[in-house]
């Protein structure tokens, strides 16, 4: 303690170089986040040197979209990931996106509802407490709802390092598999943790 003032203890937080690949030859600004020692081959390209501030607004890049259906989206920007779905969009930053899985789920809902109106018609008809054609129509409606939770769905899952978000798809396709491969290529080789 000097002069009767203490130490202010700051902790600084040291600056993270990124090194962005520009093509010359294109008049986009497309960049691809690369290290020196990476082993590319730079001849088509030159090194823009800078850091990553959050205050500066640098515009995004695309670096790959795909389109679902019904106007539903995923884009990959170069530190986001837009998912639009249902008229939404949702905004996550790679910072923070872990991994993308594709996933496929049993609709438990429908599972245990068709479970329980089949086992208890099927009862109720061979006690005779149900009429015979109103059993066989709850005898149909459970084996339907049955269908439907074990046909289940494909949902698109963004692990974060603290939550799981969980998108519905409509049915699985190998455009979008590919997608979710080269978006975990990305995100493992390029991002900055």
């Amino acid at each position: 303690m000097i002069f009767g003032f203490s130490p202010i203890n700051l902790q600084l937080k040291p600056l993270r170089p990124i090194y962005n690949l520009k093509n010359k030859n294109s008049s986009g600004t497309i960049s691809y986040r690369t290290s020196i020692e990476d082993g590319t081959d730079s001849s088509g390209y030159f090194y823009s040197y800078t850091y990553d501030y959050p205050w500066v607004n640098r515009p995004n890049n695309v670096i790959m979209h795909y389109d679902l259906k019904d106007q539903e989206s995923l884009t990959l920007f170069d530190g986001q990931l837009h998912i639009k779905k249902e008229d939404k969009l949702h905004i996550f930053e790679l910072k923070e996106v872990n991994k993308i899985q594709l996933e496929f789920k049993y609709l438990i809902i429908p599972l245990i509802v068709g479970g329980i109106v089949l086992s208890l018609s099927l009862v109720g008809i061979f006690s005779a407490v149900v009429e015979r054609w109103a059993g066989v129509v709850l005898v149909t409606i459970g084996i339907m709802l049955l269908y439907f939770g074990i046909r289940g769905t494909y949902q698109v899952s963004v692990k974060t390092f603290t939550h799981t978000f969980s998108f519905f798809l409509e049915e699985k396709d190998a455009g979008l598999g590919k997608f979710i491969s080269e978006f975990n290529n990305f995100n493992r080789k390029w991002s900055i943790k």
